[in-house]
C-alpha cells in the first residue's frame, strides 16, 4: 500500500500480541517498537522530527484491573508531556465488536475508559481500534489509513477485511 509517514509507533502493554499490529504499522510506514510498561515511554529516544503514535494494547486476558491500569497510566504519561509534544494515543482491543453486549466486561470497560480519555485529552486521543478476533479477518490497509490519518475519527473503530465495520455498542 505504501502510505508515507514521518512517524514512529510504540505499542505499550501486551508485547506477546503486538505482532497483530505489525502489518498495519508497516503499511502505514510506521517503524515501531513494543514495550511492556507505560513508564518505559519516558526513557525512549525517538527519531528526531518523528511524530509519535502510542498504541496501548492492554492485557485483557489478565482482567479488568491490569487492562485499565495500563490505559490509565499510558494516558497519564501522554498528558504529562507538553501539549505540542504529546503523541497520538490509541487503545487496541481484540474482537470486542463481535461479542454480544455484556459478554466481555474488560473490553467494555476499556471502551468506556477510552471515552473518558478522549474528553480529557481531545488533542491526543485517536480512539479505540478493535481488531478482528481472528487475524485472517484483519484489514491492515484500513487500519494503516486510520493510523496515518491526521485527525482520526475517535470512538471505537472496528475495520474488517470483508469491508464490514461491525456496529459497536458502548453503553
Amino acid at each position: 500500500m505504501g502510505i508515507r509517514s514521518t512517524g514512529w509507533a510504540v505499542v505499550v502493554g501486551d508485547v506477546d500480541r503486538a505482532w497483530r499490529l505489525e502489518e498495519p504499522l508497516a503499511a502505514a510506514g510506521l517503524p515501531w517498537t513494543a514495550i511492556e510498561e507505560p513508564d518505559d515511554l519516558t526513557g525512549l529516544a525517538r527519531p528526531p522530527d518523528a511524530e509519535l503514535t502510542v498504541l496501548a494494547l492492554p492485557p485483557t486476558h489478565e482482567g479488568i484491573g491490569p487492562a485499565t491500569r495500563l490505559l490509565r497510566q499510558t494516558a497519564r504519561i501522554v498528558a504529562d508531556r507538553p501539549r505540542a509534544a504529546r503523541p497520538r494515543l490509541w487503545c487496541v482491543t481484540l474482537g470486542g465488536s463481535e461479542r454480544p453486549p455484556g459478554a466481555d466486561c474488560v473490553t467494555a470497560r476499556l471502551w468506556d475508559l477510552g471515552r473518558s480519555v478522549g474528553r480529557e485529552l481531545p488533542d491526543s486521543w485517536a480512539g479505540v481500534l478493535d481488531l478482528a478476533p481472528d487475524p485472517a479477518l484483519d484489514a491492515p490497509e484500513r487500519v494503516a489509513r486510520l493510523l496515518a490519518a491526521h485527525r482520526p475519527a475517535g470512538g471505537v473503530l472496528a475495520p474488517r477485511r470483508d469491508g464490514a465495520w461491525p456496529p459497536v455498542t458502548v453503553e
